[in-house]
């Protein structure tokens, strides 16, 4: 994958989100090829160019974005029901831009239901398998 073209996005669910964001494990395999060593910290950039410092924990086998991550979603207050879209060149800080639901399209709403149907259904496969 080229670089500039790493994104992923998150719908925020207070319950799971906010002291912590788990990053999709399909991009710490991704970010491998970017990087020799995953940081232990990074830098994330709203829309109006502000940043944050924000550490990367390893919990199991699961990356997190975590010291630092409330106050991210405070200052931007995110909240229940909006999307926050992750872009990462290889380089730079993570560039999030966060959509409320009334930002969204009809076409986006679908897509994203899609893919959550989608995630479900790996899920509970990989559930049966264990």
């Amino acid at each position: 994958m080229e670089h500039g073209n790493a994104k992923f996005y998150m719908p925020f669910r207070p319950e799971t989100c906010s002291e912590k964001l788990e990053i999709p494990k399909w991009f710490k395999w991704l970010w491998g090829d970017f990087v020799d060593v995953i940081p232990t910290e990074v830098i994330l950039r709203n829309r109006l160019m502000n940043t944050w410092r924000v550490g990367i924990t390893k919990i199991g086998e699961s990356l997190y974005f975590k010291n630092g991550w409330a106050n991210f979603v405070a200052d931007n207050s995110i909240k229940t029901g909006d999307y926050m879209v992750f872009r990462f060149d290889g380089y730079g800080p993570f560039e999030v831009l966060v959509l409320g639901v009334d930002d969204l399209t009809d076409w986006d709403k679908a897509i994203i239901r899609m893919d959550e149907e989608d995630e479900e259904t790996q899920t509970q496969g990989e559930r049966k398998t264990i």
